[in-house]
């Protein structure tokens, strides 16, 4: 089993939630979220782009959860594999990029001393957002990694038959 690609469902299945929790009127959390104050805004007051916008993020976490499901199986088309695997090293890279500048951002603006709110905004990100998309996007790496090497060392190992078997006098 590919248990990257579980964890990776897992934490998709979770962000997915949340984000059709807000699209749904929910929100509890939208304050917290590392967005400028008046997208914040925007999302609490419910404004037709910033609700389009969560269900975009209920739509790709749909898509992510498809993807996972995919890894945790077969694929029989080479290309569908490579595509695949393309697509989500892609989705890991800029998850991980995510947290690690975003998270440079965080201890800088709290180095500089920025209004109270801003440093409530950036410790939220820096303690839950930013290591929720690391861990994210490495549980995609893994889940691609892990496709990748049995799909390589299936390859490998081929079925010997009984008579070619060493000391088997054939």
């Amino acid at each position: 089993m590919n248990r990257p690609a579980v964890l990776a469902l897992g934490c998709t299945a979770v962000y997915g939630g949340l984000k059709l929790f807000w699209a749904l009127g929910g929100t509890a959390g939208l304050r917290q979220v590392p967005l400028p104050p008046d997208a914040i805004r925007d999302a609490l007051d419910r404004t037709p782009g910033a609700v389009l916008g969560h269900w975009l993020s209920v739509a790709a976490a749909a898509l992510g959860i498809a993807a996972a499901l995919l890894l945790m199986r077969p694929v029989p088309r080479r290309g569908m594999r490579r595509l695949l695997g393309v697509a989500l090293g892609v989705v890991a890279v800029g998850m991980v990029l995510r947290a690690v500048l975003q998270s440079i951002g965080d201890v800088q603006r709290l180095l500089a001393g920025v209004s109270p709110e801003a440093a409530a905004t950036a410790r939220w990100d820096l303690f839950l957002w930013s290591p929720y998309f690391l861990l994210w996007g490495v549980c995609w790496a893994l889940a691609v990694r892990h496709r990748d090497a049995g799909r390589v060392s299936a390859t490998l190992v081929r079925p010997v038959p009984p008579g070619e078997r060493e000391g088997s006098g054939g």
